[in-house]
């Protein structure tokens, strides 16, 4: 089975759970930014939590099935409408097993609140694995179709999967798990917040900032209030998503899912991992806040939503 591209809108990616691992040979780690939207969706058509989508970014795009398969779209809200081979349409709904016709088409309108959209498919898209991970990492032209974005006429592989429980996923909706409207970052203290001193903590506790207009899937730059930070050079050092470095000018930029392994700002705080879904549905002029707390507040808070996330694909049936 496959998928053809008919528009990918403004910026689309295959993207699985990205490639683990890699950062000592220079290489990033990449991925779906809302990995729990990626999660959910993948369960939702039967599939294992990793399995490559589609991942759109502010415009949806328009896709052609050659087989009828189930789908389902997650993320940030967006109209779905689907259309079959002798032009009928209907409106397909987010959060919920989609069964999408043969030779018919799944357009997706643009994202609402949030930054980014995901289609998955039974089987999850099988382009070519680099690395163990199909994640497309457009900086090193890694992964997805040739380590782009999806460009109009694409044809992407489908691998076979099981068919999802229709029964029991058409009634389910957003879990509750994904808040693609929230704006408050809860952060850990990072690697240097020692040199930064009280006064830069309290600032990034207590300020709002705005994300600049060029962020991007390597890392948000953030306007608005400055963080002072330590003078001297410091050594490169490893990176993650969700580390917020900041350079010699005081606006912090918050790592995402593209950014390069190492880096040289010290960084003064890191999102919280159970946070980094909402990181990954942030947009140009959303305003954000971050809110400091330690590292067995932010273990239990993953734990708890692991805990929830488990209980929901119960439910499902998945």
């Amino acid at each position: 089975m496959t998928i053809r591209v008919i528009h990918p809108g403004q910026f689309a990616t295959v993207q699985d759970l990205g490639r683990v691992g890699q950062g000592a040979l220079g290489v990033a780690a990449s991925g779906a930014a809302d990995v729990l939207s990626l999660r959910i969706g993948n369960r939702l058509v039967g599939n294992r939590d990793g399995l490559a989508a589609v991942e759109m970014t502010l415009v949806g795009g328009t896709f052609e099935f050659d087989e009828e398969t189930e789908i389902a779209v997650t993320g940030a809200s967006a109209d779905v409408t689907v259309t079959d081979e002798e032009g009928a349409s209907a409106a397909g709904g987010m959060w919920r097993t989609i069964s999408a016709p043969a030779r018919g088409r799944v357009a997706v309108g643009a994202a609402r609140n949030g930054a980014r959209v995901y289609l998955c498919v039974r089987g999850g898209i099988e382009t070519p694995p680099v690395l163990g991970s199909r994640a497309t990492h457009v900086p090193s032209g890694l992964g997805g179709v040739a380590g782009r974005p999806l460009r109009a006429g694409d044809v992407l592989p489908v691998g076979a999967g099981r068919a999802a429980m229709l029964a029991l996923v058409n009634q389910a909706k957003n879990p509750g798990l994904v808040s693609v409207s929230r704006r408050v970052l809860r952060v850990v203290s990072g690697a240097h917040a020692a040199v930064f001193g009280r006064e830069a903590l309290e600032t990034l506790a207590r300020a709002e900032f705005e994300v600049g207009e060029k962020s991007d899937r390597t890392g948000l730059r953030l306007t608005g209030s400055l963080l002072k930070a330590p003078s001297g050079d410091l050594i490169t050092e490893g990176m993650s998503p969700g580390f917020i470095q900041v350079p010699p000018g005081g606006e912090p930029i918050v790592l995402g899912p593209d950014a390069p392994p190492t880096g040289g700002y010290p960084v003064i705080a890191a999102v919280a991992s159970v946070d980094l879904p909402v990181l990954g549905q942030l947009r140009a002029r959303d305003r954000v806040r971050f809110e400091l707390i330690d590292l067995q507040r932010a273990r239990m808070l993953y734990e708890d939503r692991e805990r929830t996330l488990s209980e929901f694909i119960a439910r499902i049936g998945g």
